[in-house]
């Protein structure tokens, strides 16, 4: 065996416990992009300044950021070095980079709502629950719908563009799916950074790579059954984003 039961065992905890602090971070990611919505509309409505929205919008990042942080060390030890590198710059940005643009994103996504419904003649509660309920789908609110066919009927005017952005492909159509997705990853990563690095502390020699569910994927199975050394930190799970593939360490070398 490459492994004893027990270390596969403890390999398979440490994941489920990943998977729960993910799972929170989407239901954080949730509730508070839920309550800046109500936030920031009552900003629009009482004609707030351009800095009073920049100040509601770094308030709402700076929240996902500490959810994150909080999330990814957990009760780890060596708190510094897991923030110095989930916080790192990769692929020339930072994780607060891509969530500060997601935020703007999503006031875009709010700020399309409110003027739709300024021209609609809609009410603030009208508005914001129409957001909450459109969060996966915040272009097909059926107040920004219903704005579109009545400028195309000639039945409104606006100079404002209501068409829905074109994302490119891959990227998450909604601010909720692109924050859910880059914060799962986050904490993701810096869980399995911190089992590498006390594994290679504690004078690991390797580790091997196990799938954590049956779905198919081959990135995960190319990796499977292979003797990575510890320094190969290149090869440690997450592979991609809802990676669920888990590592066993070994303390014994192996060709």
């Amino acid at each position: 065996m490459e492994y004893t039961e027990q270390e596969l065992e403890e390999a398979k905890a440490y994941l489920r416990e990943r998977i729960r602090n993910e799972q929170s971070m989407s239901a954080d990611v949730l509730r508070l992009l839920e309550l800046y919505a109500g936030y920031l509309l009552t900003a629009l409505f009482g004609n707030a300044s351009e800095n009073e929205i920049e100040m509601l919008i770094q308030d709402l990042i700076e929240q996902l950021l500490s959810d994150v942080e909080l999330l990814a060390v957990d009760d780890h030890d060596r708190r510094d070095a897991i923030l110095l590198y989930m916080n790192s710059e990769r692929h020339g940005d930072t994780l607060r980079g891509r969530v500060d643009k997601r935020c703007h994103t999503f006031f875009n996504e709010v700020f399309a709502v409110y003027m739709a419904g300024k021209l609609l003649n809609k009410g603030y509660n009208v508005l914001l629950n129409s957001i909450t309920t459109n969060l996966t789908k915040p272009w097909q609110n059926e107040v920004i719908v219903e704005a579109r066919e009545a400028i195309a009927k000639g039945e409104l005017a606006s100079d404002f563009d209501f068409s829905e952005p074109s994302y490119g492909r891959g990227v998450e159509i909604s601010s909720l799916g692109a924050l859910d997705t880059l914060t799962r990853y986050a904490i993701a990563d810096a869980w399995m950074y911190w089992g590498w690095l006390d594994a290679s502390e504690k004078g690991a020699k390797g580790y091997f790579v196990e799938r954590g569910s049956t779905y198919p994927c081959d990135i995960c199975q190319s990796h499977v059954g292979i003797f990575y050394k510890i320094e190969d930190e290149e090869n440690r799970p997450p592979f991609h984003n809802h990676c669920v593939c888990f590592v066993v360490y070994s303390f014994v070398e192996r060709l």
